[in-house]
């Protein structure tokens, strides 16, 4: 190194020692949801005052033009493993129902937590003077969308953590507002869904074909045949896929492919959540008489009931079904013939459930008269095909579901007192 260079950095080194500190800028702390100074807290005079009746008179119009775009509709697993359905208002339906209601502000605060961002959102009415704060915490990993590419899934996550904070706020500030309109919007779909059903049908299927969804998913999730589906179930699809166009649950998740739609305790094709499967014959078949009562059923080549051994009599059913013991026509042949008699006859004058409606009446007749627990899930299991060709939807298999275990449960609590 020269004496000139050396100079040179003594030189430079002087006049930085020389010079006048500098103040340390310090980072602004965040705070969140702090007000400005010129904000002002109560009720204001407005130019315009609210009319409630208007309101609704406008969100009634629009929820009917608007309809899947107010709601959505994804599935949720319960603690004991049993798929639900969350529906409720969409981010539209929140901005919506502010604009109309007037006179109010909507207002976010992003906190970084490093793995998460906490977005407080506030709404405060200045006609009224109300305000809430509700805060709503984003995983930055949330996004299902956006691909291999990571900072367009951290930006979906955060656009979708801004819209869930601001649509929890408003729907609970403006609760009967936002319920009125999820509910005019869910209702208006059904009514126009209702008036052509085979064509939203056909759309609906064209729709999940271009999706690569095979609608046996769909039909899988629904609990009946495409052919069947009525205005609520394609609503129900419309909504559903709308969740998972806004990123809220997968394909997957929402219409469970063949290799993942059952579990050792789901019905192959039902979906229902039964029992482990036993080995004995007659339980598999649907019989619900004991290996001592088999003189209440028919063989095959019986032409009284001309029914396969496999289906128990309808009066031998229902008399396990009430927990009363089958009848012992085996002793008596003649007897026994009467009863088969008495069966046949039985068979002729009542018909089989057809409809979703008419086996919810039938099941819940035989609930109710239950007597015998195990009889109950017995013949719950039985009536499968039944269920099947009555088209019975999940949501009614749910409710009578829930209904026989809560008397089964009764019954068996009064055998243990």
């Amino acid at each position: 190194m020269s004496n000139t260079d050396a100079n040179d950095r003594r030189t430079a080194l002087d006049q930085f020692a020389a010079a006048p500190a500098r103040e340390v800028m310090t980072a602004p702390s965040v705070q969140p949801m702090m007000s400005p100074g010129d904000r002002v807290f109560g009720a204001q005079q407005v130019a315009v005052y609210r009319d409630e009746a208007r309101i609704l008179q406008k969100l009634a119009a629009l929820g009917a033009a608007a309809g899947d775009d107010w709601f959505y509709r994804f599935p949720v697993k319960s603690k004991n493993g049993q798929k639900s359905f969350i529906e409720g208002p969409s981010i539209k339906l929140a901005n919506d129902v502010a604009r109309i209601y007037g006179n109010c502000e909507v207002d976010t605060r992003v906190i970084d937590l490093g793995a998460s961002w906490l977005i407080y959102a506030r709404f405060t009415d200045f006609e009224s003077g109300y305000a809430l704060t509700r805060p709503f915490q984003q995983d930055k990993g949330a996004s299902r969308l956006g691909g291999d590419d990571v900072a367009r899934k951290l930006d979906i996550a955060f656009q979708i953590g801004v819209s869930k904070a601001i649509r929890n706020v408003v729907t609970n500030a403006l609760q009967t507002f936002a319920d009125y309109a999820f509910d005019a919007a869910r209702n208006s779909l059904v009514e126009k869904i209702g008036k052509d059903v085979q064509k939203w049908r056909a759309e609906m299927l064209v729709r999940l074909k271009d999706r690569g969804v095979d609608p046996q998913r769909v039909e899988f999730v629904l609990g009946r045949a495409a052919v069947d589906w009525t205005a609520p179930d394609i609503a129900k699809v419309i909504a559903m896929m709308k969740a998972v166009a806004d990123g809220m649950a997968t394909i997957d998740e929402t219409f469970p492919p063949k290799d993942k739609q059952v579990g050792d305790d789901i019905d192959r094709e039902t979906g229902e959540v039964t029992e482990p499967a036993t080995t004995d014959a007659s339980a598999a078949s649907g019989q619900t008489g004991s290996a001592s009562d088999a003189g209440s059923a028919t063989s095959p080549a019986d032409p009284a009931t001309n029914q396969p051994s496999s289906t128990p009599p309808k009066d031998a059913t229902a008399s396990a079904a009430s927990g009363q013991a089958a009848p012992d026509t085996a002793a008596d042949p003649s007897k026994a013939g009467a009863e088969k008699g008495a069966a046949a006859a039985g068979t002729e004058k009542t018909a089989a459930p057809k409809n979703e409606a008419e086996y919810e009446a039938f099941a819940n007749a035989w609930i109710d008269a239950l007597a015998d627990a195990d009889e109950g899930d017995k013949r719950w299991k039985s009536e499968k095909n039944l269920r099947n060709k009555a088209n019975v939807g999940g949501d009614v298999r749910e409710k009578l579901q829930e209904k026989l275990a809560t008397k089964t449960a009764e019954i068996r609590d009064a055998d243990r007192s």
